[in-house]
Protein backbone atom coordinates (compact mmCIF):
# COMPACT_ATOMS: atom_id res chain seq x y z
CA UNK A 1 0.00 0.00 0.00
CA UNK A 2 1.95 3.32 -0.96
CA UNK A 3 -1.33 4.93 0.03
CA UNK A 4 -1.95 6.61 -3.52
CA UNK A 5 -5.56 4.25 -3.49
CA UNK A 6 -4.38 2.54 -6.30
CA UNK A 7 -5.20 -1.59 -6.55
CA UNK A 8 -3.30 -2.94 -9.29
CA UNK A 9 -4.22 -6.29 -10.61
CA UNK A 10 -2.53 -9.04 -13.05
CA UNK A 11 -5.60 -11.74 -14.01
CA UNK A 12 -5.08 -14.57 -16.61
CA UNK A 13 -7.87 -15.50 -18.33
CA UNK A 14 -8.57 -19.32 -17.54
CA UNK A 15 -11.81 -19.05 -17.49
CA UNK A 16 -15.16 -17.59 -18.63
CA UNK A 17 -15.05 -14.92 -16.27
CA UNK A 18 -11.47 -14.22 -16.27
CA UNK A 19 -11.26 -14.54 -19.98
CA UNK A 20 -14.41 -11.55 -20.24
CA UNK A 21 -13.40 -9.24 -17.49
CA UNK A 22 -11.15 -6.97 -19.30
CA UNK A 23 -14.04 -6.44 -21.76
CA UNK A 24 -16.78 -6.10 -19.19
CA UNK A 25 -14.26 -3.83 -16.45
CA UNK A 26 -14.15 0.19 -17.17
CA UNK A 27 -11.99 2.37 -15.37
CA UNK A 28 -14.15 4.15 -12.50
CA UNK A 29 -15.93 0.92 -12.15
CA UNK A 30 -16.91 -0.02 -8.39
CA UNK A 31 -15.67 -3.50 -7.25
CA UNK A 32 -15.17 -5.26 -4.64
CA UNK A 33 -11.82 -6.49 -2.93
CA UNK A 34 -11.32 -8.90 -0.32
CA UNK A 35 -8.69 -10.99 1.08
CA UNK A 36 -5.80 -11.36 1.46
CA UNK A 37 -6.18 -14.82 3.14
CA UNK A 38 -3.61 -17.32 4.63
CA UNK A 39 -0.25 -16.91 5.69
CA UNK A 40 1.68 -16.15 2.43
CA UNK A 41 3.56 -13.36 4.23
CA UNK A 42 7.61 -13.53 3.45
CA UNK A 43 8.34 -11.68 6.61
CA UNK A 44 7.60 -15.00 8.63
CA UNK A 45 10.61 -16.55 7.22
CA UNK A 46 13.15 -13.75 8.40
CA UNK A 47 15.49 -16.51 10.36
CA UNK A 48 17.38 -17.07 7.33
CA UNK A 49 17.85 -17.39 3.49
CA UNK A 50 14.83 -17.65 1.39
CA UNK A 51 14.27 -19.34 -1.68
CA UNK A 52 10.56 -17.86 -3.86
CA UNK A 53 10.08 -19.85 -6.87
CA UNK A 54 7.27 -17.67 -8.79
CA UNK A 55 5.87 -19.41 -12.02
CA UNK A 56 3.69 -17.78 -14.53
CA UNK A 57 0.99 -15.63 -12.79
CA UNK A 58 2.17 -17.01 -9.54
CA UNK A 59 4.85 -14.62 -10.12
CA UNK A 60 2.16 -11.55 -8.87
CA UNK A 61 2.86 -11.97 -5.29
CA UNK A 62 6.20 -11.30 -5.27
CA UNK A 63 5.88 -8.71 -7.31
CA UNK A 64 3.95 -7.22 -4.63
CA UNK A 65 6.75 -8.02 -1.94
CA UNK A 66 9.92 -6.67 -4.27
CA UNK A 67 7.19 -3.32 -4.21
CA UNK A 68 6.69 -3.51 -0.90
CA UNK A 69 10.80 -3.51 -0.06
CA UNK A 70 12.10 -0.83 -2.46
CA UNK A 71 11.00 1.77 0.24
CA UNK A 72 13.32 0.10 2.68
CA UNK A 73 16.04 -2.12 0.61
CA UNK A 74 17.87 -3.09 4.03
CA UNK A 75 15.08 -4.85 5.19
CA UNK A 76 15.09 -7.01 2.20
CA UNK A 77 15.39 -10.34 3.55
CA UNK A 78 18.56 -12.90 1.48
CA UNK A 79 16.34 -14.24 -1.42
CA UNK A 80 17.02 -16.45 -4.31
CA UNK A 81 13.98 -15.69 -6.37
CA UNK A 82 13.26 -18.04 -8.90
CA UNK A 83 10.82 -16.86 -12.08
CA UNK A 84 9.97 -20.07 -13.51
CA UNK A 85 7.67 -19.92 -17.38
CA UNK A 86 7.98 -21.91 -20.43
CA UNK A 87 10.10 -19.18 -22.76
CA UNK A 88 10.71 -15.88 -22.93
CA UNK A 89 7.44 -15.32 -24.67
CA UNK A 90 5.83 -16.25 -21.50
CA UNK A 91 8.10 -14.08 -19.17
CA UNK A 92 5.92 -11.33 -19.72
CA UNK A 93 7.02 -10.14 -15.99
CA UNK A 94 10.47 -10.17 -16.25
CA UNK A 95 11.95 -6.21 -16.85
CA UNK A 96 9.48 -5.54 -13.65
CA UNK A 97 11.37 -8.32 -11.73
CA UNK A 98 14.63 -7.49 -13.08
CA UNK A 99 14.10 -3.61 -12.63
CA UNK A 100 13.04 -4.42 -8.91
CA UNK A 101 15.59 -6.62 -7.84
CA UNK A 102 18.26 -4.27 -9.25
CA UNK A 103 17.03 -1.81 -6.13
CA UNK A 104 17.64 -5.03 -3.73
CA UNK A 105 21.08 -6.40 -3.39
CA UNK A 106 20.14 -9.09 -1.07
CA UNK A 107 17.48 -10.57 -3.98
CA UNK A 108 18.98 -12.88 -6.53
CA UNK A 109 17.10 -13.17 -9.37
CA UNK A 110 16.73 -16.42 -12.20
CA UNK A 111 14.51 -16.50 -14.41
CA UNK A 112 14.30 -20.29 -15.57
CA UNK A 113 12.68 -21.41 -19.18
CA UNK A 114 11.63 -24.65 -18.82
CA UNK A 115 11.16 -25.49 -22.96
CA UNK A 116 15.58 -24.74 -22.45
CA UNK A 117 16.42 -26.32 -19.01
CA UNK A 118 13.47 -28.34 -18.14
CA UNK A 119 11.06 -28.59 -15.18
CA UNK A 120 12.82 -27.15 -12.35
CA UNK A 121 13.70 -29.41 -9.16
CA UNK A 122 14.20 -28.07 -5.81
CA UNK A 123 18.45 -28.95 -5.93
CA UNK A 124 17.81 -26.76 -8.89
CA UNK A 125 16.25 -23.64 -7.02
CA UNK A 126 18.75 -23.76 -4.54
CA UNK A 127 16.58 -25.74 -1.84
CA UNK A 128 19.77 -27.39 -0.46
CA UNK A 129 20.51 -27.36 3.39
CA UNK A 130 23.33 -24.73 4.23
CA UNK A 131 26.50 -25.91 5.06
CA UNK A 132 25.23 -25.29 8.75
CA UNK A 133 22.73 -27.96 8.41
CA UNK A 134 19.58 -25.36 7.61
CA UNK A 135 17.11 -25.51 5.34
CA UNK A 136 16.29 -22.19 3.50
CA UNK A 137 12.63 -20.61 3.72
CA UNK A 138 10.97 -21.35 0.74
CA UNK A 139 7.69 -19.58 -0.91
CA UNK A 140 5.81 -20.67 -3.46
CA UNK A 141 3.15 -19.68 -6.13
CA UNK A 142 2.19 -21.12 -9.16
CA UNK A 143 0.29 -23.89 -10.85
CA UNK A 144 -0.57 -27.17 -8.77
CA UNK A 145 1.33 -29.83 -10.83
CA UNK A 146 4.93 -27.60 -10.40
CA UNK A 147 3.84 -27.22 -6.76
CA UNK A 148 2.79 -30.83 -6.50
CA UNK A 149 6.24 -31.69 -8.07
CA UNK A 150 8.47 -29.80 -5.97
CA UNK A 151 6.92 -30.85 -3.14
CA UNK A 152 7.92 -34.49 -4.29
CA UNK A 153 11.32 -33.55 -4.41
CA UNK A 154 11.72 -31.86 -0.92
CA UNK A 155 10.52 -35.20 0.33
Amino acid sequence: DRGCGEVRFSIKALGDYTRRLQDNLEVGARVEVEGPYGCFDFRRGLAGRQVWVAAGIGVTPFIAWLESLQAAPESAPSVELHYCVRNSQEALFAGRLRELCERLPSVTLHIRYSDEQGKPQAAQLGVLKSAEGRWPSVWFCGPQGLADSLRRDLR
